[in-house]
């Protein structure tokens, strides 16, 4: 008996399953059966009547002005109207022609005329479109089309005499004028005229020299001679042209052509001494600075120069350092003394070079490396070299450098200056422990007065280095 009340209960369970899944895929049907318009009785709807303005032949310079209505019920956004292929779009038939519109529904409703115009500005086929979006439909269309017409007796002819001009070789920092007549008849716009890099147009011989230039037709005809300069900036041959263009026709060309060559007795020339910076071991944090010359002779443009990632440059030795110097040349020569400083972040090699570059002239890098170390604290009992100074600092004309060695053993004390070249050797030899003076009396190994300016030293035992700054002032 139990049996059977089991068996019917699992019937009963697997039924009501059955009848579930048969209701579901009957409700599935039932939605895909109701019209959308049921289910969202508020959808947004947009129209235009009609879909397609043909405009057919219009004169160039002429227009013509067609429409069309747009409606919308239900809008939840703004209509946004985009116009393509040479047409304009409005919402008054005579004025504000324009590529794009916008329009803001009345609760949901909309109902414009749209005026759009043609303006032909050469004799083809225009074909463009009308596209209207708003949130929640796709986008509406409306086809246009239309072609530019003239008369042939009417149409716009320009004519430029010669085609080419060949300014053959040119000395940087010369120029050479040549010209080309320009004419035109039945002209319905400005003519406007491009050159390429490395020319200028003008009106007159000696007036002022420009990129572009516009001609206003009178009573639609043009007839003017144009000059052309040539300035080469670059040892290399030159290849441009001159656009002259108007509205109706098809642009007329002229070819140019230039060499530029340098004077061989006034070639730029740029120099850097020394080519080599050497900073040695820097604290992460702390800044060493040294220097070099630059020359130039001959130049053409200003000098750039650019430091690498950890440097940065001044011509000043105690302020304004930065990553990029512009100089500038006086009668197109340089004479500047650049200041590199060298100011590690991390602990690692900086290589790289300080590039000194201007138009005409080899750039001229100068390698620059040090290295950034991190200072490791260590109770001054256990310092092998530790430096007091030196005294009096500045000085005029010696100085004494202090300092102690907690171990006995070879010991080497240099001078170096503010390029990093070595000037003399105070001491090279072995030392007992403690406290040690040395005195510098300003002189370089050869016995000769060093000049006014900084100065480094370095004390060197074994693998322990330190180093110090001093300032000779005369």
């Amino acid at each position: 008996m139990s049996i059977r009340i089991l068996r019917l209960e699992v019937n009963m369970k697997h039924c009501l399953k059955n009848s579930t899944l048969l209701g579901l895929i009957a409700l599935a049907f039932l939605i895909i059966a109701i019209p959308t318009s049921h289910l969202y009785a508020q959808s947004p709807t947009l129209n235009v009547d009609p879909q397609a303005l043909a405009f057919g032949e219009v004169e160039i310079g002429e227009e013509a002005v067609l429409s069309y209505t747009i409606s919308g019920e239900n809008l939840i956004s703004d209509v946004i109207i985009h116009v393509s292929g040479g047409f304009l779009v409005s919402l008054d038939e005579v004025s504000d022609f324009q590529q794009n519109l916008v329009l803001e529904p009345s609760e949901g409703e909309l109902i414009e005329t749209i005026f759009v115009k043609f303006i032909p500005t050469m004799p083809r086929d225009y074909n463009g479109r009308v596209r209207h979006s708003t949130m929640g439909i796709p986008f509406q269309m409306v086809a246009l089309s239309g072609t530019g017409t003239i008369d042939e007796e009417d149409l716009p002819q320009l004519t430029a005499t010669p085609d080419s001009l060949d300014f053959g070789e040119v000395m940087i920092g010369d120029e050479a004028h040549l010209s080309y007549n320009l004419t035109g008849e039945n002209l319905i716009s400005d003519v406007l005229i491009n050159a390429s890099t490395g020319f200028r147009v003008s009106l007159t011989e000696d007036g002022d020299f420009l990129s572009s230039l516009l001609l206003e037709p009178v009573d639609g005809a043009v007839n003017e001679t144009i000059y052309v300069k040539f300035s080469p900036l670059l040892p290399r041959p030159y290849l441009g042209r001159i656009c002259n263009r108007v509205l109706g026709t098809t642009n007329e060309i002229v070819n140019l052509h230039g060499i530029g060559i340098f004077d061989p007795q006034l070639i730029p020339v740029l120099a850097a001494e020394p080519d080599s910076l050497y900073f040695g071991e820097i604290l992460i944090g702390e800044e060493m600075v040294l220097s070099y010359n630059l020359t130039g002779e001959n130049l053409l443009t200003d000098v750039r120069i650019r430091a690498p990632r950890g440097y940065l440059l001044s011509t000043n030795e105690n302020e304004g350092f930065q990553s990029i110097i512009i100089l500038e040349p006086v009668d197109g020569n340089l004479t500047q003394t650049l200041f590199v400083k060298f100011l590690p972040l991390q602990q690692r090699n900086y290589f790289g070079a300080v590039r000194n570059m201007t138009i005409g002239a080899t750039g001229v890098p100068v390698r620059v490396r040090g290295v950034g170390v991190p200072e490791i604290p260590e109770p001054p009992e256990q310092r092998r070299v530790q430096l007091r100074g030196n005294y009096p600092n500045p000085f005029n004309p010696e100085t004494s450098i202090s300092f102690s060695l907690a171990e006995a053993g070879p010991v080497t004390l240099e001078i170096f200056n503010s390029r990093g070249q070595h000037v003399k050797t105070l001491f090279d030899g072995y030392m007992t422990e403690g406290e040690h003076t040395i005195l510098w009396n300003g002189r370089d190994e050869a016995g000769w007065e060093t000049g006014s300016g900084v100065y480094f030293y370095r004390i060197r035992q074994g693998k322990y280095t330190s180093n110090g700054k001093m300032i000779l002032m005369k």
